[in-house]
């Protein structure tokens, strides 16, 4: 892990560039239709390979392959017994992709994403349940070896809250990025506006607010915008390549590379 203070000082001098996605990657590669996590134990090769294109197209950041990597998403596939192997495969398929560029730094961050069980009042689960699943999943992938954490995707503010205290918890100096994913409109699906998420994760002590998933270049930058004046933390992005829409066969996106 590095210091948040070795973070910031990174990104102070030069824009950070993360990797790009997952879930459609492992589709071109034939692997859709199972959770990407066991992929980490079933087809570490092939998370390897995917993490090395990264790298070599220029990226100074990987995530580990466990978006859906907590506990409540994998009892969900009976993978529940087997999540600290998941985590430390994880970390480990990343740390050799980011030596493969001995030239340069690779920074290596924990992906975490939602429960899929919201607290109350935007779905049935509860805060607290939220909180300890985060910080299991947490402790599990800084005891792997990240340098920091990402928290991505989400769409419920308690929902993040919960996330970034959990984290806090688990350690006060892990660098932090918290991100939701905002429509057009600058709302998230459970209705949180970027005003409110802005003013939890400056609470919070993230140190890095952003945004991803949702809507494209152009929607994403005029939210950012808005965002950029409600706090003066590093600012993070990754919008989706357009809007997706359903060919009849896959999931594609408007904006070529």
């Amino acid at each position: 892990m590095i210091s948040r203070d070795e973070f910031k000082r990174m990104a102070a001098e030069r824009t950070i560039i993360i990797d790009g996605a997952y879930g459609t990657g492992f589709f071109d590669m034939g692997l859709g239709g199972v959770p990407s996590e066991v992929l980490n134990l079933e087809h570490p090769d092939k998370v390897e390979a995917l993490h090395r294109a990264y790298v070599e197209a220029g990226c100074d950041m990987l995530l580990t392959n466990t978006f859906g990597g907590n506990r409540f998403k994998l009892e969900e596939n009976s993978l529940d017994g087997k999540i600290r192997e998941i985590h430390a495969a994880a970390v480990d398929i990343a740390r050799r992709a980011a030596g493969a560029a001995p030239d340069r730094t690779i920074l290596v961050f924990g992906d975490i994403s939602s429960t899929g069980r919201l607290p109350r009042p935007s779905g049935d689960g509860s805060f607290e349940e939220c909180r300890r699943v985060y910080a299991e999943q947490a402790s599990l992938l800084l005891e792997a070896g990240c340098d920091g954490l990402i928290v991505e995707t989400m769409t419920d503010i308690k929902e993040m809250k919960s996330a970034l205290v959990a984290i806090r918890e688990v350690s006060a100096d892990v660098p932090l990025i918290a991100q939701m994913s905002f429509d057009e409109s600058g709302s998230t699906l459970t209705g949180a506006s970027i005003e409110v998420f802005a003013a939890v994760a400056n609470d919070l002590e993230a140190d890095a607010l952003g945004m991803n998933c949702l809507v494209g270049p152009a929607e994403t930058l005029r939210n950012l915008r808005r965002l950029s004046s409600l706090t003066d933390r590093l600012l993070s992005v990754e919008p989706n390549a357009g809007d997706p829409y359903f060919d009849g066969h896959k999931t594609v996106y408007g904006i070529d590379a």
